[in-house]
């Protein structure tokens, strides 16, 4: 039976993907859409290039690797014959023979460099691989001298990342995970004080509940005095002031007065001292 009987080149479907089995191209030329000016030769192609695999049928480079992402062993680069896995996912080929289209350098470390190797780590962006940048850190400079480099470090953010995890977590998350909790719990407490009452039993009582409400405030506002007086310590005063620090020194004279006037009242005097 003619599986296509209006194709008078197809007639079989051996896997039953709509392709017919028999299969052939022709090579055309295209203009490279990765690099201008460039052309590079594909197949078009007619029938099934995969007659025993349901799931691939195309290869318009030729490799022998199906051009269906979502099928069996999937073609990583449809248009370049020399390439066709990258199984870090960062756009360049394992393959590093000679001649193979732009070979990763790094082929177990996602990367995006591209100047000195292609698809090596580049922390700053400028296409320099880290290990071969100058100024790993500055996107404006990648050759020459040390000297040049502007930013000599990683953001503070990642600083803090990679060296003490305890503080590598922005603290409004923090105070809105803290938030998120609390209304959980009042949410718990209040059904379970309707189910209580519904069994004549009480589970939790008005003062109880202002207890508990009244000892996480002040929990939140000691933790949050922590990470104001570690913002200020490392100078980062921005980050205090989100938590409402304010700088003695920003506020009006008038106020200044009344802070001073307030510490040197709360300063033992010798006659303090005299009767204790």
């Amino acid at each position: 039976m003619d599986t296509f009987p209006n194709d008078p080149l197809q007639w079989k479907d051996s896997d039953g993907d709509s392709y017919g089995d028999n299969y052939y191209w022709e090579n055309m030329t295209v203009e490279d859409p990765l690099i201008a000016g460039n052309f590079i030769t594909l197949r078009d192609e007619h029938g099934d290039a995969f007659p025993n695999e349901g799931s691939q049928w195309a290869d318009r480079d030729g490799d022998g690797k199906g051009d269906n992402p979502n099928g069996s062993q999937p073609d990583a680069f449809p248009d370049r014959f020399t390439q066709n896995s990258d199984p870090d996912g960062d756009g360049y080929g394992n393959n590093v023979t000679l001649g193979a289209f732009q070979p990763d350098d790094c082929r177990t470390d996602y990367g995006t460099s591209w100047r000195d190797s292609y698809g090596c780590p580049d922390i700053d962006g400028d296409g320099q691989s880290d290990r071969n940048d100058i100024c790993p850190y500055d996107k404006d400079f990648w050759s020459g001298s040390k000297d040049q480099c502007v930013i000599t470090e990683a953001e503070q953010d990642e600083v803090m990342g990679s060296g003490d995890e305890s503080f590598s977590i922005d603290p409004m998350v923090i105070l809105g995970g803290a938030i998120l909790l609390l209304l959980t719990a009042l949410v718990i407490i209040q059904v379970a004080k309707q189910s209580a009452r519904r069994k004549g039993k009480v589970l939790v009582s008005e003062d109880e509940y202002i207890d508990l409400r009244t000892d996480h405030n002040r929990e939140e506002e000691e933790r949050k005095k922590k990470w104001v007086d570690y913002y200020v310590s490392q100078g980062m005063h921005d980050k205090a002031k989100e938590l409402g620090w304010q700088d003695v020194s920003e506020l009006p004279q008038w106020k200044q007065y009344e802070i001073e006037k307030a510490a040197a009242a709360e300063t033992p005097t010798m006659f303090d001292l005299e009767d204790l």
